[in-house]
């Protein structure tokens, strides 16, 4: 077909990408595709996808180019054997943008994914989930820094809160678990253990004016000997 692409991109696509800089491959990118030419116009599949760039000799997609499926779902970038490989972006119809390292289909290393609703995460990625260190922000100016392991927040990390309240130490499975300090707006402070977000265990808690309480917590209230 030789009609233009613009008629077949979904509205919202073309308003979030009015504010994404435009995806251009870099000579070094292109010169790593060999024995690959581009088709003229847009090729309609059976499923009504809708492909233009470049193929292999095999017929299938490999190399630079931009796809639309049955959705109304865009993605731009570079392909091997009709999976996408190494960088590109994909925008959703809902104003989702995810822009990265991809591998064998999947979001593989280091990317970027943002959302309509104001969230954004920035971070290594493996087959499409975040994992390793990343960065996740809120709309309301919250955000957390740290270790992520399937999507969920597992390791090590550092959550803040609007209010400027803020939690440094373990997650398990997006549950704060494990040992951990919390820093409340108005100065007070707990250190010790933590079970599914409540204070349990042994721990520290601080007052400002020098108040203090060490011992033994369960379901957050003082429990046991101290």
């Amino acid at each position: 077909q030789n009609e233009p692409l613009s008629q077949y991109i979904n509205d919202i696509i073309k308003q979030t990408e009015k504010n994404l800089i435009p995806f251009v491959p870099s000579n070094s990118e292109l010169s790593k595709y060999h024995y690959v030419f581009e088709r003229d116009g847009y090729l309609f599949n059976k499923d009504n996808s809708i492909y233009k760039g470049c193929w292999n000799y095999n017929g299938k997609k490999h190399g630079f180019g931009m796809f639309i499926d049955n959705e109304g779902n865009k993605y731009i970038g570079f392909w091997e054997n009709d999976l996408f490989e190494n960088r590109g972006r994909l925008t959703d119809i809902n104003g989702s943008v995810f822009e990265g390292l991809w591998h064998q289909g999947k979001a593989n290393g280091g990317g970027i994914l943002t959302m309509k609703n104001g969230y954004r995460y920035e971070g290594l990625w493996v087959n499409d989930y975040q994992e390793g260190k990343g960065v996740e922000k809120y709309s309301d100016s919250s955000h957390y820094e740290g270790d992520f392991e399937k999507g969920l927040k597992h390791g090590q990390g550092k959550y803040t809160w609007s209010d400027g309240s803020e939690y440094v130490g373990s997650f398990v499975q997006g549950c704060v678990q494990g040992i951990g300090s919390f820093t409340w707006q108005d100065g007070r402070k707990y250190v010790g253990d933590w079970v599914n977000g409540q204070l349990e265990g042994k721990g520290e808690f601080i007052w400002p004016n020098g108040k203090k309480y060490v011992g033994e917590y369960k379901r957050s209230k003082k429990d046991g000997h101290g």
